[in-house]
């Protein structure tokens, strides 16, 4: 019986071995045998992702732009309206300049922290 067995086992197992290797070569050839299929497959995604990247980055680039220039405005609108107040004579020069320097103040702490970005 130990001979049969040993046997049988061995047969089983170039059989096993047999189908093992046509499965990895027919695996092997399929990855092999689609190479331009999946070039193409593989370069029109990269184009997709790349346009929806460049897109991605002039939202961003026009964002900071509106940003700067809310700033920019806020600034200057504080400053024209400080200076009709004070020749209204409704503001003096030293709330004029405590509210130019913290408005400043505010504008360079968003424009270094990136509100928003």
């Amino acid at each position: 019986i130990g001979k049969r067995a040993r046997t049988f086992s061995d047969v089983r197992a170039n059989v096993t071995g047999a189908i093992v290797d046509i499965l990895t070569n027919a695996s092997a050839v399929r990855n092999f045998a689609n190479t331009c299929y999946e070039k193409k497959i593989h370069e029109r995604v990269s184009e997709k992702e790349q346009k929806a990247d460049k897109k991605r980055i002039l939202t961003l680039v026009q964002i900071e732009n509106y940003r700067r220039l809310s700033l920019v405005l806020l600034g200057s609108g504080m400053f024209i309206a400080l200076l009709l107040g004070w020749q209204a004579q409704m503001v003096t020069i030293g709330q004029m300049t405590t509210i130019m320097g913290q408005t400043m103040m505010m504008v360079g702490a968003a424009w270094m922290m990136g509100w928003g970005i």
